[in-house]
């Protein structure tokens, strides 16, 4: 008898001992609790910043006639990336303020409206190479006619210029006067190029 009662004492201490077990692991399970950690990292010796030659004037300059740039503008990158380049007219304003007097388009036919060309070649290119107003929109050297709205920066051949580190490309313009203005007064052309990582 003596023995059925160690038995059962023992076997009672054993499920006491496993519920204790259980209800310990139940008791972490239940209080556990989550902590997430942030890692911040930015970043450096990435730039994709650019520099420029100069500037373009093309003086006096009759309405209804073509002109193009007789000095190319050299566009650097002095970035430590590879970027893709891109254009845009930002504005067309008598003396580069106040409101827009002249419209970007795709042809001259209206009132203070120009077409503007634009495309990188190592050596001046010659006005027909820009394109025909009527093929526009497809040309290798067109903007987009909505202001600043970038489109891809070309060479002759309609690949978009990729520059290298340190690396330059020149920049040509071709300007139609519109066929009529309604004023003499000088207006400035603002172009932005962006660079941008492929």
């Amino acid at each position: 008898m003596e023995s059925k009662n160690r038995r059962r004492i023992c076997i009672m201490k054993r499920i006491l001992l496993m519920g204790g077990i259980l209800l310990v692991m139940t008791g972490a399970l239940a209080f556990a609790g989550t902590q997430d950690v942030y890692l911040y990292v930015t970043p450096t010796g990435i730039t994709t910043t650019l520099s420029k030659s100069g500037d373009v004037a093309f003086g006096d300059q009759a309405i209804n006639t073509s002109t193009c740039s007789a000095t190319g503008v050299l566009i650097t990158n002095t970035g430590t990336v590879s970027v893709e380049m891109d254009k845009t007219v930002m504005f067309i304003r008598d003396d580069g303020v106040g409101d827009d007097v002249w419209a970007l388009a795709e042809s001259t036919g209206t009132v203070d409206q120009c077409v503007l060309w634009c495309y990188a070649n190592a050596t001046e290119p010659a006005l027909g190479d820009y394109g025909t107003a009527g093929s526009y929109t497809t040309a290798v050297s067109s903007f987009s006619t909505t202001f600043n709205t970038f489109n891809a920066l070309k060479n002759g051949a309609g690949t978009q210029i990729t520059l290298t580190p340190g690396q330059g490309t020149t920049t040509w313009f071709r300007l139609d006067m519109p066929n009529t203005v309604s004023t003499s007064n000088e207006k400035h052309i603002g172009v932005r190029f962006q660079s941008t990582m492929p």
